[in-house]
């Protein structure tokens, strides 16, 4: 989701500031007159506001379905894992003197692909023991970027890195001591949930009962730019006593008016992924003799699911 968002809004604010002087007069040796003037003051102020908001929001979604193999009798083989690799990302960044904050993703236009180029690869393929048809190399070479250039062998490889099991097909997550993958949080207070899908092969002319999870993920950034024109108005209003011979007191009351009108622009790019699942068990003629239930992890990284067996 992207888009913009403008308000107007105007401020009045109502400051009163009160002073007292208390003036003495004395007599030095009765030749010489003087006065001595002290004066204490207190203010305080009251503001009020008022604004108009207007929002204009784009939204695009898409989404991917992955199917699992034809038959559940094939087993598990890593090297048709799925990698999405986005082909030409972009990153808005604001630079400040002691920081950088990103404001977004994007896509980079000069791509002959318009929108989001995005190509799904196996890590098989990325590895190099699958082939990667010349239409996708076509894509990968990225001859648009002059500058940075394609991606090469190495680069894929270092990509295939990105699933657990291309390196290392007996990864465990509850060993992993990066704690990337962690249980789904449930409850209140949120505490992690053992989730649990069956994967119990159907009776023979039985069909298999699919379980469906899902959960998203949402983060948002926000840049703006403001400017305020502050009026003032004061008046005032005096006065004085006299006590005892030789003492007086002024009264001066001071009352401000303000009044603030204030353009903003707010600049709004939110990410929202999303993710769901749904789990079929074998049917009778797969033949399955693996494990029957898989537990459920969440991809700190990349906000998808990973099934791990339980034996």
């Amino acid at each position: 989701m992207n888009g913009t968002s403008t308000s107007h809004s105007s401020s009045f604010t109502t400051g009163i500031t009160q002073t007292v002087s208390v003036t003495t007069g004395f007599n030095l040796f009765g030749v010489f007159n003087g006065q001595t003037t002290q004066s204490y003051s207190a203010g305080w102020s009251q503001q009020r506001d008022s604004s108009n908001s207007l929002r204009i929001s784009q939204q695009i979604s898409n989404e991917l379905i992955v199917p699992g193999p034809a038959s559940s009798s094939a087993g598990v083989d890593h090297d048709y894992d799925t990698v999405y690799v986005w082909l030409n990302p972009m990153i808005f960044t604001m630079v400040f003197p002691s920081t950088v904050t990103v404001g977004g993703y994007g896509y980079d236009t000069r791509d002959t692909i318009t929108g989001m180029d995005v190509l799904p690869l196996t890590v098989g393929q990325l590895r190099g023991v699958q082939p990667i048809p010349l239409q996708a190399w076509a894509r990968l070479n990225r001859t648009w970027d002059t500058a940075l250039g394609g991606l090469t062998s190495v680069d894929l490889l270092a990509i295939s890195q990105a699933d657990p099991f291309a390196g290392n097909p007996g990864y465990n997550p509850n060993s992993d001591p990066t704690h990337r993958f962690e249980l789904p949080l449930s409850g209140n207070p949120p505490l992690p949930a053992n989730l649990i899908m069956n994967f119990t092969p159907v009776p023979p002319g039985g069909q298999p009962t699919g379980q469906v999870y899902s959960t998203s993920y949402s983060s948002t950034s926000e840049s703006g730019r403001t400017a305020k024109d502050t009026y003032k108005v004061s008046h005032s209003l005096e006065g004085s006593a006299s006590f005892l011979t030789g003492w007086s007191t002024k009264l001066k009351t001071q009352a401000e008016l303000s009044s603030s009108n204030q353009w903003s622009s707010t600049i709004t790019n939110q990410t929202t992924q999303s993710a769901r699942f749904t789990i079929f068990p074998p049917l009778a003629s797969d033949n399955y003799t693996g494990p029957t239930a898989m537990q459920v992890w969440k991809d700190n990284v990349y906000g998808t699911f990973m099934f791990f067996p339980q034996n």
